[in-house]
């Protein structure tokens, strides 16, 4: 079969990597660098709604390829905080 594909912290995958991450448009890419640099710091998938091509369906294949890691010694991951429901 084919080799599957690890979650990886969205705030932490080099740009290279990403960029490199298979099943997204080089867009969609672009503009998830660009949403990171402009925020330093992606607090919530959610987020990502606001970069250009990122429809309902991106978004929800994103949740399945990212996570964020909570920032300090909690172990909570935020995934989604409920804005694709917005999005409908």
């Amino acid at each position: 079969g084919s080799p599957s594909i690890l979650r990886i912290d969205i705030n932490e995958v080099s740009d290279w990597q990403l960029l490199l991450y298979p099943g997204l448009s080089s867009d969609v890419k672009e503009g998830i660098l660009a949403l990171r640099n402009e925020l330093g710091r992606i607090r919530s998938l959610d987020e990502l709604a606001h970069v250009p091509g990122i429809g309902i369906s991106t978004l929800k294949k994103l949740y399945t390829l990212f996570y964020i890691r909570p920032l300090g010694s909690g172990t909570k991951f935020h995934y989604a905080t409920g804005r694709i429901e917005e999005l409908q």
